[in-house]
């Protein structure tokens, strides 16, 4: 090889070994980056339902009772104990009271004292009003309403089931051809006879003979009287046993005038009854001047009849 050559390899070999040469050690870290722009709020959950409400607190409640005289205060006076209505029936019971205080007499004084009722802008919520009967009185009032219960946590949301699809209406239907009439039926068998209709009322009275007393049997307003047992005094006469057309007569004023009148022409003294009649008995309508069927509930009869002459 030619110097010039020898040469030029050598050139070579040092330009290669000078872009070989050993990596450097590792650069410190670079600083963090600045943070990205928050993204986009998700939609709300649904609402849950409500929660049930807490406990009503409890109230505070003052009783006065009358304290006689003794240790507590030498002339009587009124004796107050306050305490929380903790089971909740609007009474101060004795479990209940937690402090005691007394409002006592003077020597020459009486103490007076005055429920207040809810509402009155002295106690929204009652109380008692105390008069010392010397001058000096006192107001005790109800504590107010406890505070309402923290509301209970919501409750989850029960999934909706999906809503089906509405079928489509379907077309009506073409009306039907009117049909033949058909055959006469045969004759059907005769219907069972009726039961016999109710017993009419008494009929008119005729002219009547006032004998201005009673008779075992004799006809009054258009009906038939009859007597067990007759008794006369020159006042009255008196008809024991009462019937009228063998029925019993509904024991009324009303009813006792009617027959009075007809034997005597005079009211009636006294009418009496005992017991009770089931249906039919007699009434006397008056507006039609006649004896008329009752068939309402049971009544008490008229058993014994004094007309005054």
């Amino acid at each position: 090889m030619s110097r010039k050559g020898w040469l030029g390899g050598l050139v070579a070999v040092v330009g290669m070994a000078a872009l070989v040469g050993c990596a450097g050690e590792s650069g410190a870290e670079g600083a963090a980056g600045a943070m990205g722009a928050a993204g986009a709020a998700g939609q709300d959950g649904a609402m849950g339902a409500a929660g049930q409400d807490g406990a009503r607190g409890a109230s505070t409640l003052v009783r006065a009772t009358a304290e006689p005289a003794g240790a507590s205060c030498a002339e009587g006076g009124q004796a107050l104990s306050v305490g929380v209505d903790t089971n909740g029936n609007g009474t101060l019971d004795d479990a209940e009271i937690t402090s005691r205080s007394f409002v006592c007499n003077g020597a020459e004084a009486s103490t007076s004292v005055e429920e207040i009722l809810p509402g009155d802008p002295r106690c929204p919520n009652g109380g008692v009003a105390i008069d010392a009967g010397d001058g000096t009185s006192l107001v005790a009032c109800n504590g107010l309403d406890g505070a309402k219960g923290d509301q209970g946590d919501t409750g989850a949301t029960g999934q909706q089931g999906a809503q089906g699809e509405k079928g489509d209406k379907g077309d009506q239907g073409a009306q039907g051809a009117k049909g033949d009439q058909g055959a006469q039926g045969t004759k059907g068998d005769p219907g069972e006879k009726g039961d016999p209709g109710e017993k009419g009322d008494p009929g008119a009275s005729g002219s009547e003979t006032r004998l201005g007393q009673f008779l075992p049997s004799q006809v009054a307003k258009g009906a038939v009287v009859t007597c067990t047992t007759v008794n006369e005094t020159p006042a009255t006469t008196e008809c024991r046993g009462l019937k009228l057309n063998g029925i019993d007569v509904y024991l009324g004023p009303v009813e006792a005038n009617a027959i009075c009148g007809s034997i005597t022409g005079n009211g009636y003294d006294t009418a009496s009854g005992f017991g009770l009649s089931t249906p039919p008995y007699l009434k006397w309508d008056a507006a039609g001047a006649r004896w008329t069927m009752g068939t309402a509930a049971a009544i008490s009869p008229m058993q014994n009849l004094t007309c005054r002459r």
